[in-house]
């Protein structure tokens, strides 16, 4: 073992490294870059206490040993394969679908990446830059693009390492690899974690691990990355985050990945760091300009719409029973005035049989006594009904005048642009529409938007607080916030529809173009997820909400009536009185002209 490690430093001095090895046993070792001389000392050092250092007999060819390390990082997955003039350090005896690319050759965009796993043989650092551009110019790797790339570098030239990991964590590439072939003697496998506590997050290379080819090789590249050593995620917050209490799922997560991943967390707005996540839904991934994560919360957008005028004074009186009640009442009343016009043998006039009946009807008395058995007990049994009905009506009266009714608010999208008022849409709504939009019907949002909201913003709680003070519009949000935010802002909760059609339900996820972030971020996602943590925070929202709305003011119990709640009442007398004058003075004129 001891003669077998020394074997491998004195080879890598053999070809003037500058890296100091500290091997940890057969498989693995870790190095440090520092000065020739410390590693010079200590093969010294073993040159003079052994006497019997030899290289090791029978090495792993060089075309095995990059046969076993694309079989250990990529499987059987398919990948690309780039080189510039040759395939000097690349073995052809693997049965992995690859795509190779020359580059140099002419080459037109590639509409389709059918693979993220990454073979690039080079010769120098300038190489693999021109590979980068060439990559961005073929749509493969671009700045808009997120992209989740695995990247194994071949080269023979040791002393780039260090740099190879800096230039490819700057673009973002994390998942990286570096196999130095070495045609001579042994050949060596490099992996680094670019948040590992002395690199600085990612800014410098000061640790990378190293495999023998000669041993078994461990895919040691970190996917995902579960410990950022205290490095900064910045979060370009919305402008709804300002306001997210520690019951919010998107809070919530946020707590647990500082205490999963080992991350600092900075709230920012309008940032575009390497670490920098934002606000995302399902939506996003259309445009394909984001990576998004697992989805951690579901939503329905509702319409929340202005509220409804009451009833006037005259309707009322109508509305007090429903239109079937009203009919049966007046067959009734037929029924009971034809039946005294038969039993009574036609002796009375049939108007005055209906007086008659109408006054027993408002007053449930009567003054007429007939000689008929049949008629009285018929009589009595209507007068017992009307007593009823008066009291079923005059009951429901009092309450409807204390607590004037509404009229049937919005319903549908219809009724909305039927109703010719401004819509506005919250931050989150935008996205959804954005997302939602479909060619056929086009028309529907050409009108929606025609509808100028009087607010320019798409802050929710700013359209709320407008909204209150003239609830003369429209406006899309999602439903957790609009409970949430009519909370924070001690409103009640405002009457609203849903139209999944045109604004489907929102899948929130969070966003980032780099794509590590959000594979972190799905670690903490999914088991929060699967434990049912999620659904506790729910769970305690509601009962949060609930204590909080038993604090609103509630509405009055006793209420006065006033010259507003009785007029419909003074309208019908006066109407009658009008009528009864208007009567009078016809039968004033008949009569003398009559003489």
């Amino acid at each position: 073992m001891f003669t077998h490690t020394t074997n491998k430093c004195v080879q890598f001095v053999s070809q003037h490294l500058t890296i100091q090895f500290e091997c940890r046993n057969r498989s693995n070792a870790t190095m440090k870059v520092t000065t020739f001389a410390l590693c010079v000392s200590f093969v010294s050092f073993l040159s003079t206490t052994s006497s019997n250092i030899s290289l090791k007999d029978n090495e792993t060819s060089w075309k095995a040993c990059t046969e076993k390390v694309i079989q250990t990082i990529f499987g059987n997955d398919s990948f690309y394969y780039v080189f510039k003039d040759s395939s000097d350090l690349m073995s052809f005896n693997i049965r992995n679908p690859r795509v190779v690319i020359k580059i140099g050759r002419p080459t037109g965009p590639i509409k389709q990446v059918i693979s993220n796993n990454f073979i690039i043989e080079i010769g120098s650092l300038y190489f693999l830059q021109k590979c980068i551009k060439h990559f961005e110019f073929v749509d493969i790797w671009s700045v808009d693009k997120p992209f989740n790339a695995r990247v194994l570098i071949i080269t023979d030239h040791v002393r780039s390492v260090e740099m190879i990991f800096s230039l490819l964590w700057s673009y973002d590439i994390v998942y990286v690899a570096v196999l130095v072939i070495n045609k001579e003697t042994s050949s060596f496998l490099f992996t680094a974690n670019p948040f590992d506590v002395q690199n600085n997050c990612g800014r410098v290379s000061n640790t990378i691990h190293m495999q023998s080819c000669d041993d078994a090789i461990i895919d040691t590249i970190p996917h995902p990355i579960r410990n950022y050593h205290g490095c900064p995620m910045e979060f370009s917050f919305t402008p709804i985050t300002r306001y997210l209490d520690k019951l919010n799922r998107k809070t919530f997560t946020f707590n647990s990945a500082v205490e999963m991943l080992n991350v600092s967390l900075k709230l920012r707005q309008n940032n575009h760091g390497k670490m920098s996540v934002h606000d995302g839904n399902l939506g996003t991934s259309v445009r394909g300009r984001f990576y998004l994560s697992h989805v951690y919360s579901r939503d329905i957008m509702v319409w929340i719409v202005p509220p409804t005028n009451a009833i006037s004074a005259l309707e009322i009186l109508v509305v007090n029973f429903e239109l079937e009640v009203w009919i049966l009442v007046w067959v009734v009343f037929a029924l009971f005035s034809l039946a005294w016009y038969v039993l009574d043998k036609f002796k009375t006039s049939l108007g005055e049989i209906v007086l008659k009946t109408f006054g027993i009807t408002l007053f449930g008395s009567t003054t007429s006594i007939t000689q008929s058995s049949r008629l009285r007990f018929v009589i009595l049994c209507y007068i017992i009904y009307s007593v009823h009905i008066q009291t079923a009506y005059v009951s429901n009266l009092m309450r409807l005048m204390a607590s004037p009714p509404t009229r049937q608010p919005i319903r549908n999208l219809k009724e909305l642009l039927e109703a010719n008022i401004p819509i506005c849409f919250a931050s989150s709504a935008v996205e959804v529409r954005h997302a939602a939009e479909v060619p056929g019907l086009r028309t529907i949002y050409r009108k929606i938007m025609s509808k100028n909201c009087p607010r320019k913003s798409y802050d929710p709680r700013l359209l709320l607080e407008t909204w209150s003070a003239g609830p003369n519009f429209s406006i899309a949000i999602p439903l957790k916030t609009l409970h949430s935010e009519v909370l924070s802002l001690r409103l009640r909760t405002p009457n609203y529809f849903i139209d999944n059609h045109i604004l489907p339900p929102l899948m929130l996820t969070f966003a980032a173009r780099c794509t590590y972030t959000i594979d972190s971020l799905n670690t903490v996602i999914d088991p929060l997820t699967e434990r049912g943590l999620y659904e506790k925070l729910d769970r305690d929202r509601e009962y949060y909400e609930d204590s909080q709305k038993r604090e609103l003011p509630q509405d009055e119990e006793v209420v006065a009536l006033s010259l507003g709640h009785l007029n419909g009442i003074f309208i019908v007398y006066l109407f009658g009185v009008v009528l009864s004058v208007m009567a009078f003075a016809a039968e004033l004129i008949v009569h003398r002209f009559s003489k």
